[in-house]
């Protein structure tokens, strides 16, 4: 039977025994009345209402006492219920510091059941120490206590249970009060840290094989957030960065650019809008190519959370791309000059060899007309012998050999002029900034009587400066030089030309122009080819090696060559060469 109803019926007894002894008591005190009708038929008038007052107030007494220790059951079953629920261990010892009550919790991670320590000293319970010097630490109970203050969550020490084993834990303590009331306890809270701190040391011992991975990574890895702050990077690949700076984890903007506002290029921004992987190669002014890529990261909703962007140093990628196409650009110029050398085997070449064919047979018909005559000199008289000779020698024998000579000489020039610009390809190029002012200057000196034999007005404008080999452009700009001397059109009363040149982006054009004959559109690309002359036996001499080997130089230069002109009004020859830094920055 519970206590409630125990007090209830105790309460109900006490009344109804009041009741008997007063009857009791009065059939002693009335002479002449029995014990039963004092109980019940002969009670006094007085008598009656005492008893009746204290059933009442018994009964009364019983039923309150007994809903209060209803009420305190329940509670107590509410407290227990809320204790017996918590996941941390709890502890509540009164004001001395004993042991009142602890929850399941408490009793597996301190190795003793809430019977057996009820009341004992809560230090007897709950055993601590140091975590790292193992040295045994005050009890915060006896703290709180001591002082009335609350203990806050202190994460650095191992509790050791009745059975030795060891857990790492918190805990905090704090007395409880009534309002305005002193402390009557002390509510000790704790939990078991062990499998979190384990799981914190996996993370510290996965983060440091991340970080030593990432520190031999040689490009830079950078994690960064939708607000452009930089959550995670390497500082690789790129530049240094200040160890201020990484501690800071700024806007990368700031952090790798040292910008106070977001790039105008800015990767991140990008892919913001189109949700999708980014990727350029950008080179930097100092010349340093850049593989950027920018991939997003999401969250579980699908939303842009982070982003990764990822940084490469391709700088000598490129430089290998630039040799490569530069190998090229010269194997393709070798198969060109291959092309015009099996030209001028087929064709310029065999024109003189197929004179010196056909007139060494008649030199042949010759020489065996002349041993006939001689064979046959017997019975002829010496004038009539000569006049046969004559005769023969005189009827083509030095006219072939006039053809075969001419025809030698025209191949001579020829596998001269291919040496020449065979020497051209295999000269070894020493690459410098030139100063084209001065250049231009030395060649018109070289130029000068031609010029003034002419009666040339030539200009020359400032220049800027270009990278190249000096001994090889003195070679180019004589050639376009004298070019526009020899192909000047003489009827005209003032023939000019003018030298210019200007600086455009990473690249200087430079330009040779006249007012001479000019080349009509048909034929300005075959100005160019080996031994190709528009007029090959106009007043103007040469071999047609002059523009192809120009063109040679300046393609070996990394440069571009070309023609501007119309036919009567004179030529432009305009050439495209790397600007010199100085141009650069000027």
């Amino acid at each position: 039977m519970s206590a409630p109803n125990k007090i209830l019926i105790y309460s109900i007894v006490i009344g109804l025994g009041f009741w008997v002894f007063d009857a009791f008591v009065d059939s002693i005190v009335f002479e002449g009345v029995t014990f039963v009708d004092m109980l019940f038929t002969q009670v006094p008038g007085h008598e009656i209402y005492v008893r009746l007052v204290v059933l009442f107030v018994s009964v009364f007494s019983g039923i309150l006492v007994s809903r209060f220790l209803r009420q305190r059951d329940k509670s107590e079953g509410n407290v227990r219920a809320a204790l017996n629920s918590i996941g941390d261990g709890v502890i509540v010892t009164d004001v001395s510091g004993r042991v009142v009550r602890m929850n399941p919790a408490a009793e597996i991670l301190t190795g003793f059941k809430q019977e057996a320590v009820k009341g004992q000293l809560v230090r007897d319970v709950f055993k601590t120490k140091d975590a790292e010097s193992g040295e045994a630490v005050g009890n915060p109970v006896e703290k709180v206590i001591a002082t009335g203050e609350a203990v806050e969550w202190s994460n650095d020490k191992v509790l050791v249970s009745h059975d030795g084993v060891e857990h790492q834990i918190a805990d905090s303590a704090a007395p409880v009060r009534w309002e305005g009331s002193d402390t009557f306890g002390v509510v000790l809270s704790f939990r078991d840290l062990t499998e979190s701190k384990q799981m914190h040391e996996k993370i510290r011992v996965t983060e440091d094989q991340l970080e030593k991975v990432m520190d031999v990574v040689p490009d830079l890895i950078s994690l960064q957030d939708s607000e452009m702050n930089v959550v995670y990077s390497n500082w690789k690949g790129v530049r240094d960065i200040d160890k201020e700076k990484r501690n800071e984890l700024d806007k990368c903007y700031g952090v790798y650019r040292n910008c106070k506002e977001m790039c105008p290029d800015c990767p991140v921004r990008k892919i913001a809008k189109t949700e999708k992987p980014w990727q350029v190669e950008s080179e930097l002014p100092d010349g340093t190519w850049l593989d950027i890529r920018v991939m997003p990261v999401l969250d579980p909703n699908g939303q842009e959370s982070y982003f990764v962007e990822w940084v490469r140093d391709i700088t000598d990628r490129k430089r290998d791309e630039q040799i490569r196409d530069k190998l090229l650009q010269e194997l393709e110029l070798k198969n060109e000059e291959l092309e015009s050398l099996i030209y001028v085997a087929s064709h310029d070449l065999r024109s003189p060899l197929v004179n010196i064919h056909g007139f060494s047979h008649e030199l042949q018909a010759s020489v065996e007309q002349l041993k006939e005559t001689v064979e046959n000199a017997e019975g002829l008289s010496e004038a009539q012998l000569k006049s046969k000779v004559r005769e023969v020698v005189g009827g083509g024998v030095f006219e072939s050999l006039q053809f075969i000579v001419a025809s030698a000489e025209k191949m001579d020039v020829l596998l001269k002029g291919l040496l020449s610009l065979s020497r051209v390809g295999r000269v070894e190029l020493k690459i410098e900034d030139v100063d084209m002012n001065g250049l231009i200057t030395k060649v018109v000196d070289g130029l000068a009587y031609q010029l003034q034999d002419a009666g040339i007005d030539l200009k020359v404008g400032s220049l800027p400066s270009c990278m190249g080999d000096y001994g090889q452009l003195i070679q180019v700009f004589t050639n376009l030089i004298d070019n526009a001397i020899k192909y000047r059109e003489s009827a005209r009363e003032s023939c000019e030309i003018e030298v210019g040149g200007e600086l455009d982006g990473g690249r200087c054009v430079y330009y040779v122009s006249d007012n001479g004959v000019g080349i009509h559109e048909d034929y300005q690309a075959k100005i160019f080819e080996v031994f190709h002359r528009l007029e090959p036996d106009g007043p103007v001499p040469g071999e047609g090696i002059g523009l192809a080997t120009v063109k040679r130089i300046i393609s070996r230069l990394g440069g571009k060559l070309w023609i501007e002109s119309e036919e009567g009004k004179g030529c432009c020859f305009c050439v495209s060469l790397p600007a010199a830094s100085e141009s650069i920055q000027g």
